[in-house]
């Protein structure tokens, strides 16, 4: 039943914090993940190249 879809789906996001997306079909879905795939590992990249520079220059390292 779509109603119990819809619940179930919230509930998911909301008590379990897991983000939920929609795509319209196979190929945008693709397309979804490989995009944000890239932007999760452009930032995850970003955060550990700043993590190192914080180090060298407190010498930690």
């Amino acid at each position: 039943h779509p109603h119990a879809l819809i619940g179930t789906v919230a509930s998911i996001v909301v008590d379990f914090g897991v983000p939920v997306y929609f795509c319209s079909d196979r190929q945008a879905a693709c397309r979804f993940v490989e995009e944000y795939l890239t932007r999760f590992h452009r930032r995850i990249a970003r955060c550990q190249k700043e993590m190192r520079v914080t180090r060298r220059d407190s010498g930690e390292e």
